[in-house]
């Protein structure tokens, strides 16, 4: 269940397109991770479900270097 404040917020977000970083192409559970593999996909598909819902532009950014990502964000924001 997402909190009311969160969604009127992303409803609200001024800049339409919402980036989501590709998963790592290894998963390993630690005091950060503290999900599954299956649950880090489940909730990953809510959230690309709820922003597509909420009528952003989800841009998938592909598993590659830091710099890479980067890159291809500032790319993205300035087509």
């Amino acid at each position: 269940e997402i909190p009311e404040e969160n969604l009127n917020h992303a409803k609200n977000f001024p800049n339409k397109q919402v980036f989501i970083l590709e998963p790592l192409n290894f998963y390993n559970k630690d005091s950060l991770r503290q999900e599954s593999e299956e649950e880090q996909k489940n909730i990953q598909s809510e959230i690309i479900k709820t922003y597509t819902e909420l009528g952003h532009e989800v841009v998938m950014v592909p598993f590659m270097s830091v710099s890479k990502r980067a890159e291809f964000i500032i790319g993205s924001l300035s087509s």
